[in-house]
């Protein structure tokens, strides 16, 4: 019986260290591979300035060609949005950008997510390496198993090891790791497919605040950085809806129905690679039109490369 306990607690040791072992090389690994991940690159990148960031969903990710704005206007900017981001993962983004890096204009997107205060299932998989290093908040999660797994050494990359096991360490290491920050963060749809329904679609927009929005404002004021917020394009969405944010922002720009064409969009919410051209030209050019890059002083020496 003496011989079975000593075998169950050396048994349990080995697996403590083993955890604890395992969880340091996985973190390593991700947190010193900045082309990972836009969450990598943004914790990684020191001392650089930029003329504006970019920061949204999947919506503002395929949507908004960085490099080709850049490439139009003589600016240094970069598109830090990512599929499904919330505003939590937004403001997270925008607080590791802050580090080290100054900004000068920050295209806040602000859609239907507007008011949610969860996590997203998708947009919190990249933060998940850095969520005990306590530069992050990890107090947002609803169900208290998961924050229990976040404190357990290596239990978080079990629980994602569909998106951060060792499939994704072994690409990193091969040096086929995700390309993530190519054209400067933006990732276009290059399918000819197109998912959209004719029905009009009506988001709800919650009329309350939103408390990660208001956080990204603070960072801003703290940093002197200057906040546009722009809704992206959908397709047949009601008129009116995104009304709200008139009242509640300035400057803001409600691009929702620019682009009425069906052949531009994958789906009712995401525009195609033809798509994404013809909203970034729109874009930089209204823009521009109302003066908002020439309102900042633009940075000659930012660049995205270390």
């Amino acid at each position: 019986m003496t011989k079975f306990i000593s075998y169950i607690v050396f048994s349990v040791l080995v697996l403590i260290v083993a955890l604890f072992l395992l969880d340091l090389v996985y973190t390593n690994i991700y947190i010193s591979h900045e082309l990972d991940s836009k969450v990598s690159w943004a914790r990684n990148t020191k001392h650089k300035d930029f003329d504006y960031v970019i920061v949204g969903s999947s919506r503002a990710y395929h949507s908004l060609d960085a490099k080709l704005i850049n490439d139009s206007t003589d600016q240094n900017g970069i598109n830090l949005s990512c599929s499904g981001f919330h505003p939590y993962e937004m403001f997270l983004i925008v607080n590791s950008i802050y580090n080290n890096n100054d900004i000068k204009l920050l295209f806040l997107q602000v859609d239907e997510k507007y008011s949610v205060k969860e996590s997203s299932n998708v947009g919190i998989i990249d933060f998940v390496p850095f969520l005990t290093d306590g530069s992050i908040e990890c107090n947002n999660f609803d169900d208290l198993a998961d924050r229990m797994i976040l404190k357990i050494p290596f239990c978080r990359y079990i629980k994602f090891g569909s998106k951060l096991g060792i499939r994704r360490i072994a690409k990193i290491l091969l040096g086929k790791g995700n390309s993530s920050m190519e054209r400067d963060g933006f990732l276009p749809i290059l399918s000819d497919n197109h998912l959209f329904i004719d029905t009009i679609v009506n988001p709800q927009i919650a009329k309350n605040g939103s408390v990660w929005i208001d956080k990204i404002v603070a960072l801003c004021e703290k940093n002197d950085t200057k906040i546009v917020y722009f809704t992206s394009p959908y397709y047949n969405v009601k008129e009116g809806t995104f009304d709200v944010f008139s009242n509640k922002f300035d400057p803001y720009y409600n691009f929702s129905n620019v682009i009425r064409d069906s052949s531009y969009y994958f789906d009712n919410k995401h525009l195609n690679l033809e798509g994404a051209i013809l909203f970034s030209n729109f874009f930089y050019k209204k823009l521009e039109e109302d003066n908002i890059f020439s309102s900042c002083e633009s940075y000659e020496n930012a660049s995205i490369h270390n």
